[in-house]
């Protein structure tokens, strides 16, 4: 067992740290837009905090994932689970933010890089 808690505590805090940057960061943008909207709602910004809570669950559950594979298996390396799981959360809550940026402000929406972010529908989220 103690082997286990090492091998976890030997995952990449980098990445970890990097995934929490960018929920953090999305929750502020997420509120601050939604002051500028004058839209602030406190059954939105529950659920999105359950919807970052189980996020952070799913990066440790990789994390467990990438040590038990690595103890079971026996590799003699960690495969990438929990780093990819960072990955995907990074770039998930960076296309948050950005349509929180594009709310916040609406001349931005016209910018190329905004231009990716566009709801397949036409419209912006809400």
């Amino acid at each position: 067992m103690k082997e286990l808690i090492e091998m976890f505590m030997q995952l990449d805090v980098t990445a970890f740290a990097f995934a929490m940057v960018f929920i953090a960061l999305d929750i502020v943008t997420g509120y601050a837009q939604a002051l500028a909207n004058k839209s602030l709602s406190s059954v939105k910004m529950r659920t999105g905090l359950w919807h970052k809570l189980a996020l952070v669950f799913a990066i440790i559950v990789a994390g467990l994932a990438d040590v038990a594979v690595a103890a079971e298996v026996g590799l003699g390396f960690q495969m990438p689970i929990f780093e990819a799981a960072c990955i995907y959360a990074c770039l998930m809550e960076l296309t948050s933010i950005l349509e929180n940026l594009k709310l916040m402000n609406p001349e931005l929406a016209n910018t190329k890089l905004m231009s990716l972010f566009d709801d397949v529908n036409g419209g912006d989220r809400q």
